[in-house]
């Protein structure tokens, strides 16, 4: 009887692993999955790592009526619809905060690049379009740190 109760004992211990083993293997390839949607996310929203912060610098003191060319170059890198479907990923993929993170970043940078490519009319002079659309950049740059931050530690966290 002593043998048959170390058995099934060996049994369950071996079970037990396997499935320890198995939840562990799903969190990390779950983890990877974010991880790689998160990061997917930030390179569509900010191509080169520091294009809002480059926008920024350019309009900063621009106060004549020429359209720096380097802000056009920075801003016509960014691919708006794979911004849309990667956000979608995240939406689908992180916990509520970061889709809604990336919601509020996707609707800033829409905002932004719709105000520089729209023409001047009305009361809109240039000078207002450079003041906004830094102001708006500038928002941008800390909802993407807020970003970068609740992703690291979603992953860390193992959420």
């Amino acid at each position: 009887m002593g043998g048959l109760g170390a058995a099934v004992i060996a049994f369950r211990a071996a079970r037990m692993t396997a499935a320890t083993q198995a939840a562990s293997a799903h969190n990390q390839w779950l983890r990877q999955i974010r991880r790689d949607t998160y990061a997917e996310f930030l390179a569509a929203v900010d191509p080169s790592g520091s294009t809002w912060r480059r926008v920024v610098s350019a309009l900063h003191g621009q106060d004549n009526t020429a359209i720096p060319a380097e802000v056009d170059e920075l801003l016509g890198r960014i691919d708006v619809d794979r911004v849309l479907e990667s956000n979608a990923r995240v939406g689908l993929e992180a916990p509520d905060l970061l889709a809604r993170l990336a919601d509020v970043a996707t609707y800033d940078m829409r905002g932004a690049l719709k105000l520089w490519q729209a023409p001047l009319r009305g009361e809109l002079t240039f000078d207002m379009k450079v003041q906004i659309v830094r102001e708006r950049a500038e928002v941008l740059e800390d909802r993407l740190r807020s970003f970068k931050t609740e992703a690291k530690r979603s992953l860390t966290e193992g959420q």
